[in-house]
């Protein structure tokens, strides 16, 4: 690893949770509830999705090139059948959720780095269940 990216990598994976940071709107008015249990994502039209940590099967991220003025990249929590969360990058609480999924074995923290610099449609998995 370069001398920029370690460091780089570094600041953004050791941020603490409480770390002033801009917010991102509309991407903002999605809302985490993060419990032992499960994670959820209130959206501003009122929809809950939810997914069981017990129950999660993969993590990926969508990125698309619709940013700076579109919402460019989205958490994709994926359980069983249809259940899931499609969370945006910029949620109330996106912070928080990184945290606890850095906690799962296995998390990839390297496909997340590639897919924060990503500017194209592309689907990257950090992290799937054990077989």
């Amino acid at each position: 690893m370069d001398g920029f990216t370690r460091p780089c990598q570094s600041k953004v994976l050791n941020q603490p949770a409480d770390a002033p940071r801009a917010r991102l709107d509309p991407e903002s008015q999605f809302i985490i509830h993060i419990t032992e249990s499960e994670v959820s994502c209130h959206r501003p039209g009122g929809i809950v999705e939810t997914v069981r940590w017990d129950e999660l099967e993969r993590i990926n991220i969508l990125t698309n090139s619709d940013g700076p003025f579109a919402p460019d990249c989205f958490w994709l929590l994926i359980g069983p059948g249809t259940t899931g969360c499609c969370i945006p990058q910029g949620a109330t609480g996106d912070t928080e959720l990184l945290a606890r999924m850095q906690q799962l074995p296995g998390f990839n923290n390297q496909v997340f780095m590639e897919a924060m610099g990503s500017t194209q449609e592309a689907i990257f998995n950090c992290w799937q269940r054990p077989a």
